[in-house]
């Protein structure tokens, strides 16, 4: 994602969110714990690879009307390499360990940017490194009637060897009070 387009995105979410926010649901003194499996797509230089599988972890209070602050982790393995490291196997991996503000609009729907860090080995890397990171993710929560389950979908991004890598998460977790 190139800058200009990443500031109309923020731009965009800046002038539309305000306008269209309504009360969340939550209590205001509850810690929300959420857990699940994920899937990722990478969109940038993560070793050639195409796909990963992992799971999401997170916890979220809410402090206001319709903002939460929370922290999220995760394990991310990518699979689908097309091209393998020098032992033959695939040994790629993401652990990112985020903090977010959600800005809950329309009940339940969030939009939420994060930062934090990374932790990561590539396929052509003997060892593993931690840095910088950033993303976003967008998302709702099913009512306590459906079960508490989030659905959420997530970009996580960082810069290593001068080139910006990143990845798409597609993620299904359980909400535990």
């Amino acid at each position: 994602m190139n800058k200009l387009t990443l500031l109309f995105c923020l731009f965009l979410a800046a002038a539309i969110v305000p306008n269209r926010v309504y009360s969340q649901v939550q209590p205001v003194s509850k810690w929300i714990f959420h857990t699940g499996p994920s899937i990722s797509f990478a969109t940038k230089s993560i070793a050639n690879n195409d796909a990963g599988i992992g799971i999401l972890g997170g916890i979220e209070k809410n402090i206001y009307k319709n903002l939460s602050i929370g922290a999220e982790t995760g394990f991310t393995y990518f699979i689908g390499d097309n091209s393998y490291s020098i032992d033959g196997k695939n040994k790629a991996y993401t652990i990112p360990l985020l903090a977010e503000i959600k800005v809950y609009f329309l009940s339940q729907f969030y939009i939420s940017p994060r930062t934090g860090a990374i932790f990561f080995l590539l396929n052509d890397q003997s060892k593993s490194h931690v840095r910088l990171a950033y993303g976003f993710t967008g998302g709702f929560n099913l009512p306590k009637k459906s079960n508490r389950v989030n659905i959420q979908a997530g970009y996580t991004g960082f810069r290593h060897d001068a080139v910006q890598r990143g990845y798409v998460t597609l993620a299904a977790a359980i909400i535990i009070n």
